[in-house]
C-alpha cells in the first residue's frame, strides 16, 4: 500500500497518510496517526462521546435511508452531516457518500451520533469511525413493512423522538393491516413489478420491502419464487409468467416508454385488460413514510372493486 491517500483506500476515509522518513515501518505510521485522530476528536472543543441528557443532539447521517426517517420525526434541525446523496437539507454539511466518508469533517461537526447502515455503507467505514471515539450507531435496512415500523420506533429512541416515532409506527401498522383485511377474501392477482426500462427487467422478489408490500396488498409476486432478491427477467419469461397486473417503477420519460412498450404483446392478461401502470418508485423503493401512499395505490390496483373511500 502507498503512503498516499493509503487511509482513504483501505478504510474509505478521504485522509493523507502522514509522511514519514523513507524505510520506516507502515504499520507503526498507522498507529501514530491513529493516535493522532483520537486525540484531535478529543481536544475537539464541545466533543463528547455520547448523549447527555441536557446535551443538544448534533447528528450525523450517512445514508439517505436515515435522513429521510429523520426528516419525517422532525429531526432535522439535529442534523450537522449527511452523504451527498441524501435530500439536500440547508446548513447540512455533505461529509462523503455511502463508500466514503471525510473523517476529519465529521470531526469538525462534533456529532454525538452517527448513524450508518450495516448493509448499505461500507463496514470499514464504521470501524473506523468508532476507532477514533466517535459514537457509531449501525442499523439495519428493514425488508418487511413490520420491520420499518421497528426502524422508525429505534431512531426515534435514538434521537429524541419517541412520541412521534410511535404515532408513525402504529400508522404503518394500522395501514398495513388494514390493506391486508380488505382484500383477504379476494383471490390473489399476478402481478410484476417493474423496476427498470429494459431491455433486461429487474424486479423485486422475496426477501425484500417491496415483495413483502406487494404480498400485503393481495398480489401474487412473479418472481417470488426466484430465489434472488432482485431477479433479472427477460421479456419472454415475464410474458411465459402471465401477469394481470404491471407496475412500473421507473422515474420520468424512461417510465413512459416502458409502459407503452407493453403494448406489443396485447396477449399478455395485464395489456389486455389495461391494467399497466406507472408508479413513483420512490412510493415504494425508498424506506419513507410515503410507503404508505405507495401500498394503498397498489392496492387499488390490484383490487379496485375492494377501494375504500
Amino acid at each position: 500500500m502507498s503512503r498516499s491517500g493509503g487511509i482513504g483506500r483501505h478504510w474509505g476515509l478521504k485522509i493523507p497518510w502522514p509522511q514519514g522518513r523513507a524505510g520506516s515501518n507502515p504499520a507503526s505510521g498507522r498507529k501514530r496517526y491513529g493516535t493522532f485522530l483520537f486525540l484531535a476528536v478529543l481536544l475537539t472543543p464541545g466533543f463528547r462521546p455520547g448523549i447527555g441528557r441536557a446535551e443538544s443532539r448534533r447528528i450525523v447521517s450517512l445514508n439517505p435511508d436515515f435522513t429521510e426517517n429523520l426528516v419525517a420525526l422532525g429531526a432535522t434541525g439535529d442534523l450537522v452531516g449527511a452523504t451527498r446523496f441524501c435530500p439536500p437539507i440547508p446548513g447540512v454539511k455533505v461529509v462523503g457518500d455511502l463508500r466514503e466518508a471525510d473523517l476529519e469533517e465529521i470531526v469538525r461537526l462534533r456529532p454525538n451520533l452517527i448513524l450508518i447502515s450495516k448493509t448499505g455503507n461500507r463496514k470499514a467505514v464504521a470501524e473506523a469511525l468508532a476507532k477514533v471515539g466517535l459514537n457509531v450507531k449501525t442499523m439495519e435496512r428493514p425488508n418487511t413493512v413490520a420491520g420499518y415500523a421497528d426502524f422508525i420506533r429505534e431512531l426515534g429512541l435514538l434521537t429524541g423522538r419517541e412520541a412521534r416515532a410511535r404515532e408513525l409506527s402504529e400508522k404503518i401498522r394500522k395501514e398495513a393491516a388494514r390493506l391486508q383485511a380488505r382484500t383477504a377474501a379476494d383471490g390473489r392477482v399476478r402481478t410484476f413489478v417493474q423496476l427498470d426500462a429494459g431491455p433486461v427487467l429487474y424486479s423485486a422478489g422475496a426477501g425484500t420491502l417491496v415483495g413483502d408490500l406487494l404480498d400485503i396488498c393481495g398480489g401474487e409476486n412473479i418472481v417470488g419464487d426466484r430465489g434472488r432478491a432482485y431477479p433479472a427477467l427477460e421479456v419472454e419469461e415475464v410474458i411465459a409468467a402471465a401477469p394481470e397486473v404491471i407496475v412500473v417503477c421507473v422515474m420520468g420519460r424512461r417510465g413512459e416508454a416502458a409502459v407503452r412498450d407493453w403494448a406489443r404483446f396485447p396477449w399478455v392478461p395485464a395489456v389486455a385488460a389495461g391494467r399497466i401502470h406507472l408508479l413513483d418508485p420512490d412510493l415504494i423503493c425508498r424506506l419513507s413514510p410515503s410507503l404508505l401512499q405507495g401500498m394503498e395505490q397498489i392496492s387499488k390496483w390490484l383490487h379496485p372493486e375492494e377501494s375504500v373511500p
